[in-house]
């Protein structure tokens, strides 16, 4: 084969001076000028007769015309081989990813210029004639197309391109040198398509992929019939089976016919046998209502003691609740005489001291009534050696002042004995006293062996609580757990607590303050790994009152509220009301 070659002189020494926009002249040299196949030969449809380039990369103004035949472009590294082939691509609508040289349209545009265009002349694409297209490109990345000179859309010079069957994107028809990896990567089956699309015509690649389609189908109507020859199969054993339904089904409506006959048969059957029935039961009727009336006749006496039974229960209601409302004041009471006795234990030790100084002054008078006594003797000893009259009405003074000595002696006998009765009164109170504090902490300590049996945890936390209290480590008083805390004195009522009371509030313990919390759950929860429960009264809002109409309430037989029957500490009393709702139970 003869080749046609063209060279473009394209570097800078012999580009056209700078600011002149008309084409340079380019030298084409053939290989041969008598005898070149290209003589008498033209373009086929689509392909590039001329090219024309402004301020395109390194070309100020260059034009070139390809032959029909192979077109070679050589020159040295960095003439501006590529230039060309960018052109090309750009011309034809192609974006600069498939270059894969720049990102950007404005970096194809001459360094010092602010636009470029690439002007190509295709071979009868127009009606058959040639076309002549002209892109420019601009700084902002825009572009505006032209064909014979008058501006048009690119859909329009893609649509002329496809026309051409022009593919700047399949790599078998342009291969760019960035992209030969790309084509390398190509299997067989990709370069057929590839090959189809460059070289035939639009109808081979939609054939052959309808051709594959159309045996991936067959494949599918295969694997689709052997699906139905076995549904038919599975039907047929199906039919089989509903045959033998079928008999049983028939052989069913007859004996539901029959069963039909015999329910229709039956009502009569029922209506004589319940007509009987109903005779005797009327039978039966007369003689019950006779009998009811004689019975009736003897109740007179008992439906009387009935109703005198009921009134006696009102009284005794009215009565029991009469005595609830005593009972309550006893409790009032006892919690005020507990008050007392710890006022008169405070007494009885100002007693105690006090008669303790009385005993002291006694002894001090009893000293002084011998030193009298001596004082008499000396005296009587003296009388003896006196005047008898002088002696006389000096012992009638001595008896008189003798006499007012005796009579502060009784005095002090009757208050001393007044101290001993009442100090005798205090110490057998305080004996009561100590008995009861001894009971209260042995039903402590079984609270506490119960808890320690049920609940190991909470036991063990309780235990460290202590050690911890009697430390200091607590800025306020930890409380718990709850129920070693309070006192439920009445059986009843302690019931009725515990059935308000959720169980983990019995266990848990009370704080007072955020530090104190945090304290608790560090050293018990993180550290200790103890399951505890902890509630915090600080955060606690609201005051939980007893409702003020307690009056109106005692009228239907209710006595009181729980909180009025649990005692212990007032913040713990405070947090019952607010969790347990003991102030509405």
């Amino acid at each position: 084969m003869v080749v046609s070659t063209f060279i473009c002189c394209m570097s800078k020494r012999r580009s056209n001076p700078a600011g002149s926009d008309e084409p340079r002249q380019v030298k084409r040299q053939r290989v041969s000028t008598s005898d070149s196949p290209e003589e008498g030969l033209q373009h086929k449809k689509g392909a590039i007769v001329r090219v024309a380039m402004h301020n395109f990369v390194t070309y100020n103004n260059c034009e070139f015309f390809p032959g029909p035949l192979l077109n070679v472009v050589i020159g040295p590294n960095g003439s501006g081989k590529s230039s060309i082939v960018c052109g090309l691509v750009l011309g034809l609508g192609g974006a600069p990813k498939l270059l894969g040289r720049a990102k950007q349209i404005k970096e194809f545009i001459r360094h010092g210029s602010h636009e470029a265009w690439v002007e190509l002349e295709l071979a009868r694409v127009r009606n058959g004639r040639n076309a002549t297209i002209r892109r420019t490109l601009r700084q902002d990345n825009s572009s505006e197309w032209r064909i014979n000179g008058k501006i048009t859309t690119k859909n329009e010079i893609k649509k002329i391109i496809d026309s051409a069957n022009i593919q700047i994107d399949n790599v078998c028809q342009f291969l760019p040198q960035d992209k030969v990896v790309e084509f390398a990567k190509l299997d067989q089956y990709q370069l057929l398509r590839e090959t189809e699309k460059a070289i035939g015509p639009p109808s081979m690649i939609r054939d052959h992929e309808n051709l594959i389609e159309m045996y991936n189908n067959q494949s599918q109507h295969g694997l689709h019939l052997q699906t139905k020859e076995k549904h038919l199969a599975d039907l047929k054993t199906k039919n089989e089976v509903l045959e033998r339904d079928v008999i049983r089904f028939r052989e069913r409506e007859k004996l539901l016919k029959q069963a039909k006959l015999m329910k229709k048969k039956k009502p009569w059957i029922e209506f004589r046998e319940t007509e009987a029935r109903m005779k005797k039961a009327k039978i039966d009727f007369d003689d019950a209502s006779k009998r009811h009336r004689k019975q009736e006749k003897k109740c007179e006496p008992l439906k009387n003691e009935i109703k005198e039974l009921k009134d006696r229960l009102d009284k005794m209601e009215a009565s029991r609740t009469k005595k609830l409302s005593i009972q309550r004041n006893l409790d009032n009471q006892r919690t005020n005489c507990v008050h007392q006795i710890n006022e008169i234990d405070g007494r009885v030790q100002s007693a105690i001291k006090s008669l303790d100084r009385i005993k002291s002054r006694q002894k001090d008078r009893m000293a002084q009534a011998e030193k009298v006594q001596e004082h008499i003797e000396l005296l009587q000893t003296k009388l003896e050696q006196l005047d008898t009259s002088d002696i006389h009405s000096k012992a009638k003074d001595l008896d008189r002042q003798k006499e007012d000595e005796r009579a502060k002696e009784n005095l002090l006998q009757d208050q001393i004995s007044t101290i001993a009765y009442s100090r005798q009164k205090k110490q057998d109170s305080c004996r009561s006293k100590e008995h009861e504090l001894s009971d209260l902490k042995n039903a402590q300590q079984q609270r506490l062996n119960d808890l320690q049996r049920r609940n190991k945890d909470t036991y063990n936390a309780r235990l460290w609580i202590q050690e911890q209290s009697l430390k200091g480590a607590f800025k306020e008083q930890v409380y718990g757990p709850l129920l070693l805390e309070i006192t439920v004195p009445n059986s009843y009522h302690a019931r009725c607590f515990e059935t308000q009371t959720p169980n983990w509030l019995l266990d848990a313990f009370v704080v007072q303050n955020r530090d104190d919390y945090e304290t608790v759950t560090r050293q018990l929860v993180d550290k200790q790994r103890l399951k505890i429960n902890i509630t915090r009264t600080d955060t606690i809002r609201g005051s939980f009152e007893v409702p003020d109409d307690i009056n109106n309430i005692k009228r239907f037989g209710i006595s009181g509220f729980l909180c009025d029957y649990v005692e212990g500490p007032d913040i713990i009393k405070h947090c019952l009301r607010a969790v347990a709702q003991l102030h509405r139970a």
